[in-house]
């Protein structure tokens, strides 16, 4: 049984995200909320909201129990870059991007 939750427009590049995920990937549940708990990354409170957002859907809707969970896999992936200019002197101009990400996190029954 797997238990699939999907976040999108996540105002972080994939690289910032992937230091975080890489961590946590295949690992128990509550091993994971700890890692999480204690890293010092912005992102990390972000991904752990998600994660407790897949395990209460997992207990209300399959009535598996938080303990009996792990996460299979966690995908990051592009979602939109916002495109905005900085305009400089002698007419020149200066391309700001600001990346957004997906993130899927996939949880599986032992």
């Amino acid at each position: 049984m797997k238990i699939i939750v999907t976040s999108s427009l996540i105002k972080s590049s994939i690289q910032k995200i992937s230091l975080v995920t890489n961590v946590i990937k295949n690992t128990m549940v509550e091993d994971a909320e700890l890692q999480l708990k204690f890293c010092k990354k912005s992102i990390s409170r972000f991904i752990d909201s998600l994660l407790n957002l897949a395990i209460s859907y997992s207990k209300n809707n399959f009535k598996v129990d938080k303990k009996l969970l792990y996460i299979k896999n966690i995908r990051v992936n592009k979602s939109l870059i916002l495109k905005r200019s900085n305009i400089r002197s002698r007419g020149k101009i200066d391309r700001i991007n600001s990346y957004f990400s997906r993130i899927t996190i996939i949880l599986e029954k032992i």
